[in-house]
């Protein structure tokens, strides 16, 4: 077990650089939406209680819980990420089948629900958090988008192998609906920031 959240920087980052089969792109993908957390937790942070937005304050706070909450979710996925990889590559000794392919996806497919969550505290808070902090915010939603793209190709990944209508269903809602609406949204944010940047 990889046990990421026991580990430095380093230490994670250099066992990703080698040949060990896991941590992976999942875990990546897991670990930008833990990064879109903390930007949304930091911006949070440097608003609730500052002058200008008392009125703000008391929503704000319940989004920094959020915003913390998701961040260690998040965390916990780069871990599940690499357990249930394990478990695949046992399965493949054994011909691996639609449910062990649909179960290597599942921590991809909850990082996408956690980042969209992250996302809608992100638009809040460009609008009404601490202007000085705005970049972390566009910050923030480049890590929501690139988390989105991770999480699709690693559901693209198991999904060729998947034969099952009933299975496929269920992935292909998230590829043709959830995950481009949130890139766009993200996208969209990021822009914003840009110009009122400029």
């Amino acid at each position: 077990m990889v046990n990421a959240q026991n580990r430095t920087i380093k230490e994670w980052t250099d066992l990703l650089a080698s040949s060990a089969p896991a941590p992976g792109g999942g875990g990546v993908g897991a670990l930008l939406g833990a990064l879109s957390a903390c930007l949304a937790s930091m911006v949070g942070q440097l608003t609730a209680h500052k002058k200008g937005h008392e009125t703000f304050s008391r929503e704000c706070e319940k989004l920094n819980e959020k915003a913390k909450a998701l961040q260690e979710r998040m965390l916990e996925l780069i871990d599940e990420d690499a357990l249930v990889f394990e478990n695949l590559m046992k399965a493949w000794k054994s011909n691996a089948t639609d449910k062990d392919y649909a179960e290597a996806s599942a921590p991809a497919v909850k990082t996408i629900f956690e980042v969209i969550e992250v996302l809608d505290i992100l638009s809040i808070l460009k609008e009404k958090g601490n202007q000085n902090v705005l970049s972390d915010v566009g910050i923030g939603a480049s890590c929501v988008a690139a988390a989105l793209e991770a999480s699709r190709i690693n559901i693209l990944v198991n999904l060729q192998y998947i034969v099952s209508p009933e299975y496929r269903k269920e992935f292909e809602t998230l590829l043709e609906t959830l995950i481009p609406e949130g890139i766009k949204r993200a996208r969209d944010i990021i822009k914003q920031v840009e110009k009122e940047l400029e």
